[in-house]
Formats: structure tokens, sequence, C-alpha cells
């Protein structure tokens, strides 16, 4: 089932619902296939539970697009992070209308060059 892909401000308090706690107990099996079906279906490159327009656990997953797979991270958490560069980047969840087409900005955002992760991949 493809979700439809939200707007910022049809789902504002809905992304704004705090996110629960992770539970490594749980099972996320629901949400991490949701999550790489809205990931394909909309040509993310990444997608958090906040893309998702249905109501979801606001927890800390991510799906990531990588070639053909799409890993599943569950509860990262940043050891370190150093280094800059810019990355041009865009968000699923704001769009903007351009002669009569939905349209995601785009913006040149600093990111660290290195990180390290602690991770449980699903």
């Amino acid at each position: 089932m493809a979700l439809a892909c939200p707007n910022i401000f049809d789902e504002l308090s809905r992304i704004r619902t705090a996110s629960v706690p992770f539970d490594p107990n749980h099972d996320h099996t629901t949400i991490v296939a949701q999550l790489r079906e809205s990931c394909l279906s909309h040509g993310f490159l990444a997608a958090a539970p906040q893309n998702l327009v249905e109501p979801a656990e606001l927890l800390s997953v991510i799906v990531v697009r990588a070639a053909a797979q799409t890993p599943a991270f569950l509860n990262p958490r940043i050891v370190y992070a150093g280094g800059s560069r810019i990355q041009i980047d865009a968000c699923g969840n704001v769009h903007l209308i351009r002669d009569g087409e939905r349209v995601a900005p785009i913006v040149e955002v600093k990111r660290p060059s290195k990180m390290i992760t602690e991770l449980f991949v699903a």
C-alpha cells in the first residue's frame, strides 16, 4: 500500500507529535514495510515516520534507499560527527506550487562529512 506524499501544511499537527520512546521489544515490521514502500514509491532518498500520511508511531526508525536495497535503521544514535560538506536536499513533507504543480523546495544544507552511528539494522 503506497502512502500519499504528505504536505507539511496539511500534516503540521501530526508532524509536531512527539516521538514515542524506542522499544526494542516492539515489532516494527509494519512501519518499516510502509517506510520502504513510501521511499520507493515517491523516490525519496530516505523516509522516516513523519513522511507517512497515515498515523504512524513517530519513533527512531529511518529507511534509506541504497541502490536496489532499502535498509531500515532502528534507533540510530550519532556517536561522532565531524568535518563539513554542502549537500543539496529536499523534504517530502514540504511542497510549494509552481506552474500548477506541487514541487519540493530544494535547499543547500551543511552536513558532516564523517559520521559514526550506533544502530540496529532491521
